[in-house]
Parts: C-alpha cells; sequence; structure tokens
C-alpha cells in the first residue's frame, strides 16, 4: 500500500529515470550541497504502478480495432501445460499477486504451468482455482518473481461498467491469444447471439461469428472499445464460444470469496 504522497511521488520521479533529492550539508563549516539519491524496493515500485494505475488497461472511447489490439496485448499471456499450450489472460492485480484466467481444460494437466509474458518472459504458476462448473480455472504468479521489465509490461483487463452498453448481437468483437503464434494470434468477427447455450460445456456463452485456432483456448475476447468480454474456450474455421465475463466474475467470487471484494 502506498503510504503517503511522498512515496507517490518517488515512484512517478523512478518511473521518469530520476530520484527524490534530498539536500544535505557535509559540515557546519561548508555550505557544499550534498544530493542523496533515495532508492525503493521492487515491492514499492511494483505497488506504486498498481495504486497509481499504470497496469490498468483504459478503454478507448471509440471503436478502433487495430489500436483496441494493441491495447490488450499487455494482458495476454502464453500457457504451457504439459504436452499442451493455450492462453490466459491477466485478470487482476493486487499488492502480492498476478491472477491469470484460463481454462480448465488445459490448466487440469498441470498444476504448475508455465506462462510467458508478452515480453517472453517465461515464469511458473501455481493453479489455485479450477472451477466445477464452468472450463475455468485461475493462476496465481508472485510479482516478486518477474524482472520489473515484465512488470511495467502487464496491464490487466479492462471490464464493462454497468453504465455501458451490454452485449448484443452483431456487437464487432476480437479474439486474442496464442494460435499458431508464440506470442499471439488476433481475429476478428461478429457477436451472433451474446447469451447461446452450448450443450458441449453445459453453460451460456457468446457465440461469435470469428475464426478461432488450437491453442487461443483462455485467450480473451474483447470488443472494439479493448473491454474483456469473455474467454475463449471453443471454435472452428467460422464460429466460436466464449465464457461471459458474468460468468467468470461468478466463479471468481467462489474461488476468492471476501478477498475479491478488496481487489
Amino acid at each position: 500500500m502506498i503510504r503517503n504522497n511522498k512515496n507517490i511521488i518517488m515512484i512517478l520521479l523512478v518511473m521518469i529515470g530520476l530520484s527524490w533529492p534530498t539536500t544535505v550539508y557535509a559540515s557546519h563549516s561548508d555550505n557544499i550541497p550534498v544530493r542523496l539519491i533515495a532508492s525503493m524496493s521492487y515491492q514499492d515500485e511494483y505497488e506504486g504502478l498498481l495504486h497509481l494505475g499504470f497496469l490498468d488497461t483504459k478503454a478507448l472511447k471509440t471503436e478502433n480495432f487495430e489500436k483496441a489490439v494493441e491495447l490488450v496485448r499487455s494482458s495476454a499471456v502464453r500457457i504451457e501445460a504439459g504436452n499442451f499450450n493455450g492462453s490466459g489472460s491477466i485478470f487482476e492485480l493486487n499488492d502480492s499477486k498476478i491472477i491469470i484466467v484460463s481454462c480448465r481444460h488445459l490448466l487440469q494437466f498441470d498444476e504448475t504451468p508455465s506462462v510467458i509474458f508478452g515480453d517472453s518472459y517465461t515464469t511458473e504458476g501455481n493453479v489455485v482455482y479450477l472451477s466445477e462448473q464452468a472450463d475455468l480455472g485461475f493462476i496465481e504468479i508472485n510479482p516478486n518473481s518477474l524482472p520489473i521489465q515484465t512488470i511495467r509490461s502487464c496491464k490487466r483487463v479492462v471490464k464493462r461498467g454497468s453504465e455501458t452498453q451490454q452485449v448484443i448481437d452483431h456487437t464487432k468483437i476480437f479474439h486474442i491469444g496464442s494460435g499458431s503464434q508464440a506470442i499471439e494470434d488476433t481475429f476478428i468477427g461478429t457477436v451472433l447471439d451474446p447469451w447461446k447455450f452450448f450443450p458441449e460445456f453445459n453453460t451460456f456463452m457468446i457465440h461469435g461469428k470469428c475464426y478461432g485456432e488450437p491453442g487461443m483456448s483462455g485467450g480473451g475476447t474483447f470488443d472494439l472499445k479493448g473491454h474483456y468480454l469473455g474467454m475463449i474456450l471453443g471454435g472452428n474455421d467460422e464460429e466460436t464460444a466464449s465464457l461471459p465475463l458474468s460468468l467468470i466474475e461468478d466463479e471468481w467470487d467462489i474461488a476468492f470469496g471476501q478477498e475479491a471484494t478488496q481487489q
């Protein structure tokens, strides 16, 4: 937690390559100013970035596919579990955890999957929750295990607020995930049905008219302003099925309980 305004100012200075200056004098007899270079811990810098909002994705005001893709790249990760690979999204951040959402049908093969961030840094995550109802799981990563350069390149997804328009038919969407490429693939499409029951998943899904590739499961489904709408779970050359954000949030409440309200 940021303890006072001075710490906030120090963090801003560090981010632009400066330091907090303190002027003292070498002795009572001389007036030679000495500038002390203040330092801060890794944890302080991470918490500063987090609480100042530098790790949050900022949604666009108008729809723009190319800008939205660039906006959400920092929330996308690749996941390797056993002999399988898939995708995930940085769903939440707090002072001690980075929490990634992905699909259960990938995470069930490895309790400590490899997570590859956008700058190609790879670390081990811990699967802390596998849903009994939905094809969903959460991975936790300790931010102190990541280089600060990787932390600076991470952002959590931005979710639609209650004041924004609900997902409706013909909403333009895109998927981002690790398909044939090591980093990510992106495909644009439209919503065919925002709440369609898929017996294969035994739940309601966002039915999209969009292309999907193997390995994209667990990746994000976004609108053209960059809002996270859900998680892609299946698809073919023409259509996709994504777990809606509302159902992901229901699982979040089950997984983390009161902690979920303290982010």
